[in-house]
């Protein structure tokens, strides 16, 4: 009898299309309620790319670096600061009581190789002790070296904090991310909170330049978050989001988030405000910036459409997401520059933004001082600078190729760019040089888009 009620209940909630243990489910007025759960990462560099917010550098020095002592025995040390505690946010202003930039060493055992020891002074007594050494996670010889903090602040302890080292960079973040899963137009999306900011509870930001924390949202249904370390940084899509006070789901909608205090649920109401759309071509696939007075806001881009609330934006940035004939991913960023471009939204009249291919090279020369600056700008159809952000191995590609020739032809200088700001840009010294119109030959061959041709001429005078 017990087993034909279990089997009857479990029938009438698929009738009613929820299962018998929601995940998510669906309140009066539209609104969804998601069930969180913490889920550690099983690799701890699945969380590098959420840790934007919680930078230092490597290579510092100063009085709180130098003052530090440091264990017996300990060789080849290189100081570092790393900021932790952002409170820009809605309704959490209050300043945190570990705000503020931390100080340590990293040092080598054997006084040769990379390092593979790292101490931060927590407590900020001036004494590195070895309850506060972390735990290095990876190889020493990594790319990018992730340890495991130790002896932190009792105000953070609960998060967990990794820190990975790459470059000169130091960057902090959580060791693990809070996973629920939501209906959309009768399709299930997992979803994540991360807390980015580190302040044991689930923030909504204003803006993407306040401190929410990282939403991640699996719009693919693929079981993996892009651009949350689990693929190429080069497939950086719409899965990454700040959490912000109205955010766009897969179902083309804005919600408001709403999470508990405990960060076991988030609450997402229907946010009422009307919407209109802006049309680009189906390569851009990402997060647009935009600005609006001073607020800045980063709005996901699905298949080229940008659905934003009415009123007139600034567009800064736009993502252009494509594949090559060989099947690698390529991930531009389409700046608005020289200048900003407005768009006017309503929910009646659809804007159609010129932008994207085709591209072209813009080659340029000034002098500064004794030197002459070479430089190639990619421009895409409406005259904004393009930056090649990765290519398929995640990485930014190498610049463009030149050859400066004098009046009668022959090369002066030759060889390749290097990504300066916005452009590339290569340097000559045309002293001992005659006077006279030199001329500049670009040539960039990317599987992206072929071989981009530019020229201009150099006057020597």
């Amino acid at each position: 009898m017990l087993r034909s009620l279990v089997f009857a209940l479990a029938a009438t909630a698929l009738i009613l299309g929820c299962s018998p243990d929601p995940t998510s489910m669906t309140r009066p007025g539209g609104k969804l309620e998601i069930t969180l759960k913490r889920v550690a990462y099983t690799d701890p560099q699945q969380g590098v790319l959420h840790t934007d917010q919680n930078t230092g550098f490597l290579g510092q020095s100063g009085s709180q670096i130098e003052g530090l002592r440091l264990p017996p025995n300990i060789k080849r040390t290189t100081g570092f600061s790393l900021t932790l505690g952002f409170t820009a946010s809605l309704g959490h202003d209050e300043p945190l009581p570990y705000q503020g930039s931390y100080f340590g060493v990293m040092a080598s055992t054997d006084g040769k190789g990379s390092s593979d020891r790292l101490w931060i002074d927590w407590d900020k007594d001036g004494n590195l002790s070895p309850g506060e050494e972390a735990t290095l996670l990876t190889p020493r010889n990594a790319e990018v070296r992730i340890f495991r903090a130790n002896g932190l602040p009792k105000a953070i302890a609960k998060s967990g904090l990794l820190v990975a080292i790459e470059g000169q960079f130091v960057r902090g973040y959580p060791d693990s991310r809070y996973e629920g899963e939501a209906n959309f137009d009768g399709k299930l999306y997992s979803l994540a909170v991360i807390d980015t900011n580190l302040d044991n509870r689930i923030t909504v930001s204003s803006g993407w330049l306040g401190s929410g924390d990282t939403l991640l949202v699996d719009y693919n249904r693929d079981g993996a978050f892009e651009a949350g370390g689990d693929k190429p940084m080069a497939k950086a899509g719409v899965e990454n989001q700040s959490l912000v006070s109205s955010v766009l789901m897969p179902d083309g909608r804005y919600y408001v988030p709403s999470p508990s205090t405990d960060m076991t649920r988030l609450t997402l109401t229907p946010d009422p405000t009307p919407t209109g759309d802006v049309k680009l071509t189906p390569d851009f696939n990402g997060m647009c910036d935009l600005r609006q007075g001073n607020n800045y806001l980063a709005v996901p881009v699905v298949k080229g459409v940008l659905r934003l609330h009415t009123g007139i934006y600034d567009v800064a940035s736009l993502p252009y997401y494509r594949t090559d004939s060989h099947g690698g991913n390529w991930l531009l960023d389409v700046r608005a520059l020289p200048q900003l471009r407005s768009i006017n939204v309503s929910p009646d009249n659809e804007v159609q933004l010129k932008s994207g291919p085709p591209f072209q090279i813009l080659a340029n020369s000034r002098m500064e001082g004794s030197q002459c600056g070479l430089e190639a700008w990619i421009v895409d159809r409406g005259s904004s600078y393009v930056t090649v952000d990765g290519g398929p191995d995640g990485r930014m590609p190498d610049g463009p190729e030149y050859t400066l020739t004098d009046p009668r032809g022959r090369v002066v200088s030759q060889g390749r760019m290097k990504f300066w700001l916005y452009c590339y840009a290569a340097g000559w010294n045309p002293a001992g040089h005659p006077k006279g119109k030199y001329k500049l030959d670009v040539t960039y061959d990317l599987p992206l888009f072929g071989a981009l041709h530019g020229s201009c001429d150099v006057v020597v005078s």
